[in-house]
Order: structure tokens, then sequence, then C-alpha cells
């Protein structure tokens, strides 16, 4: 009798252990993705390297979904809430997300391209008067990208409210842990996301007001002669520093006091600006490149 008592006990400590309430490991490598990225969220995202760095994590998250999807469990479970209103909502949720990830590409594009254009200008120095032409346009264009990415970036904060959850009464016990961690980790997919691409249209953003006023200091600061740029200010964006920088120019020009080592510079500037807004624009690609696949991978599960 005495040897027989500890048999029941451990088969039900087994049991205990080997509940279905235990992780698939394409969901253990999501959250170790979701922590890093997570912990990548600090001031210092305002600066490319720090974007760039999130975006690749990114894609590798956006690797680690792809291997859920194709988890026989998870595209049994989908099928049999395929008729559920969080289904269609998902599908029009990857919509959205290739949507905001498309404009945010254009806004990338349209900045890159006013760059060279200025360093073209710069380039040539054909007239004072051709310079001083198209700062203005350069101006004029930070102007209206503000109206823009104040409308995108409300546009990003109406999709990440977008919330549904399905009805869990339909599908098996197993199926229920299983389909609630991937609708889970869709969520907080689609979340990081949509943090990302508001740290990076955020750092197109012209100068705000609380960085206005440091413009005017580094203006009244300046010594007669010389620009803003070329990292003097560490809490500065690429962007913003390259925004000083033209609007010190064009006070130069204005007062005829646009030296040679202003306008090089300047150059300089704009020059790492390019190569900032190109590493962007391949992370960005990389990023718009998955999110197809996941939208694929979901109708392709609903196909079958």
């Amino acid at each position: 009798m005495a040897s027989s008592s500890p048999v029941p006990e451990t088969r039900y400590h087994a049991r205990s252990i080997s509940m279905p309430t235990r992780s698939h490991p394409n969901t253990l490598q999501i959250d170790e993705a979701l922590k890093k990225l997570k912990s990548l969220e600090t001031p210092q995202t305002l600066k490319s390297e720090a974007i760039c760095v999130r975006l690749s994590h990114l894609v590798e998250l956006y690797n680690s979904f792809q291997d859920l999807l194709q988890v026989p469990l998870t595209q049994k479970a989908i099928v049999r809430i395929q008729d559920e209103k969080w289904v269609s909502d998902a599908l029009d949720g990857s919509i959205r997300l290739l949507d905001l990830c498309g404009v945010a590409k254009d806004i990338l594009m349209q900045m890159n391209e006013h760059v060279k254009d200025l360093q073209s200008v710069l380039r040539r120095r054909g007239g004072d008067s051709g310079v001083e032409a198209k700062i203005g346009s350069y101006v004029t264009f930070r102007t209206k990208m503000k109206k823009d990415i104040n409308k995108y970036l409300k546009e990003l904060k109406r999709t990440g409210t977008d919330k549904q959850s399905p009805d869990f009464s339909i599908i098996s016990h197993q199926d229920h842990d299983h389909l609630q961690k991937v609708i889970t980790v869709l969520g907080e997919v689609r979340t990081i996301t949509i943090s990302i691409f508001q740290s990076l249209v955020s750092y197109m953003q012209p100068l705000k007001a609380k960085v206005t006023s440091r413009w005017s200091l580094a203006s009244k600061l300046m010594p007669k002669g010389k620009v803003a740029c070329e990292g003097q200010h560490e809490d500065m964006s690429e962007v913003e520093c390259v925004d000083v920088a033209v609007d010190s120019l064009y006070r130069h020009f204005s007062s005829k006091h646009a030296g040679l080592e202003i306008v090089q510079k300047v150059q300089r500037g704009l020059e790492s600006l390019e190569a900032s807004i190109e590493g962007l624009e391949n992370g960005l690609e990389c990023t718009f490149r998955q999110l197809i696949k996941t939208r694929v991978s979901l109708l392709n599960i609903l196909s079958h």
C-alpha cells in the first residue's frame, strides 16, 4: 500500500505540466522578438539608426509570425472561424497596414528627391538667386509635408484602435488556447508595426514648437558666418538638423553672407540625411514585403 500511493501523485503531476497551456516554439520566438522591439522604444528612436534597427527586428518578427501561420494547428483554428467578423477585420487590417506602409514609403521618397535637388543646386552654384529659389521650394515642401504627416499620424491612431475578437465558443478547447495566442500575437505585431511607422514618420516631421525654440536659440548663439549642422545638437534628428541648416543658409543668402564654408556644411548635412533616408527606405521596403506575405498567407489558409 505504501509503495503504491506515490503513483497517482506522479501521474497527476505529469498531467499538470503537460496541459495545453504550454506555448508553441514559434510563439516563444515571437514573444522574444516583441520584447526586443519594446526594449528599443527609447527617446533615441527618432534617430535614423535606431529606426533602422527596429525595422530590421520587425522583419524578423514577421518571419517568425509567418512560421506560426504555417503550423497546422494555426491553420485549422483560423479555418474554423473563417466566417467570423474577426477574420474579415484581420484581412482589412492587413490592407490598411499595407496602405500605411505605402504612404510612409512615398513620404521618404519625396523627401529624398527634395534633398537630392537641393544638393544638386548647391553643387552647381549657378547663381545665388537659383540657390535661394531652391531653398524656398524646400521650405514650402516641408510646410506641406507637416500637414501630410499630421494627417498620416491621425490615421495611424485610428488604425491602432480597431480591435476585434472572434467567438471562441465555436471551436474546440485545444484550438481555443492556440487561437487565442495567435490572435494576441497578431494584435501585438500590428501594434508594434504601427508604433514603428509612427516613429519613422515622426522622424520626418518638420521642426515642432519645442524644436523651433531651439532653432531660434541656435540662431542667436551661432557666430556670424556659421551654420547649425554636423551634430552640434545631440537631441536633434538628422532631419531637424538639416531644417535648421537650410534656414540658416537662407538667412545668410538674404544678408549676403553665404560663404563657401557654410554651403559645404549644408551639403555634408544633406549627404548624411540622404544616406539615412535610403537606409530607412530599404528597411521599409523589406517590411512592405513581409506585410504582403502575411496577407497572402492568411488568404491561402482561408482558401483551403
